[in-house]
């Protein structure tokens, strides 16, 4: 596998196939709360969703790894994450780890502040909107890393992101200095928030003793976070 040499791909809005229900379902929304109304205003949305998006998302490989599940520590090439034990026992034994980044881009953004101020539902979708291209962007990316790993007989982990399980935000710096500079145009603020605010980045660990696993939500001490009352309201 190519280690150090940034990978990126680029999308198109169409190809992430976001649906009216996903929508609707980042909202909070179970299916016996849609209403025709709702459901007609995401639709127009999706719609009128700008075609100027620079969706971009990629990665960095590296093989020079430690990770310690118990202290909940993970050390990549000379830097230091304290990610927390519920994410390095996830990640744990891998040969290479994945640095991602993916952005929606700024664009989306703007849409929203435009649309809120005559409109704020309009604005909410989106906000909500541009959050789900980030995340389906960077399933692709995923994906395409998991077939790179399976063409070599290695497996993927999930991803994971500084801001969640115990991961604290302020890691983004270390994080982002082991990506090349504005990689897929994303900076970061003093306070370690990624510019555009649609953008998610992490680790993905790579190995021949790693696994996939569906996001843990109940280990999670995270309880605001909208994956887990989705996934909450999924399994009952």
């Amino acid at each position: 596998m190519q280690i150090e040499t940034p990978i990126i791909h680029t999308f198109a809005f169409e190809q992430l196939g976001i649906t009216d229900a996903e929508i609707m379902q980042a909202m909070g929304y179970g299916p016996e709360d849609y209403d025709s109304h709702i459901i007609a205003q995401v639709n127009s949305c999706l719609q009128s969703v700008p075609d100027n998006l620079r969706i971009e998302g990629g990665c960095v490989l590296y093989d020079n790894v430690t990770v310690y599940p118990e202290s909940g520590e993970i050390f990549v090439r000379n830097s230091s994450f304290t990610t927390g034990k519920i994410v390095a026992h996830e990640m744990k034994n891998p040969q290479y780890i994945a640095v991602f980044a993916c952005t929606a881009g700024e664009e989306i953004s703007h849409k929203s502040k435009i649309a809120i101020s005559g409109d704020p539902l309009n604005g909410y979708l989106f906000d909500t909107i541009g959050s789900e291209i980030a995340e389906r962007a960077m399933d692709r990316v995923q994906s395409h890393l998991s077939e790179h790993a399976a063409a070599e007989k290695m497996n993927i982990t999930n991803r994971f992101s500084p801001g969640y399980c115990s991961w604290p935000v302020s890691d983004q710096h270390a994080l982002f200095a082991l990506l090349p500079n504005r990689f897929c145009g994303i900076t970061l603020t003093p306070s370690a928030l990624m510019q555009p605010v649609k953008s998610v980045s992490g680790f993905i660990g790579i190995g021949t003793n790693v696994r996939y696993r569906d996001y843990q939500c109940l280990l999670c001490d995270m309880h605001d976070c909208i994956r887990r009352k989705q996934r909450i309201r999924q399994t009952g």
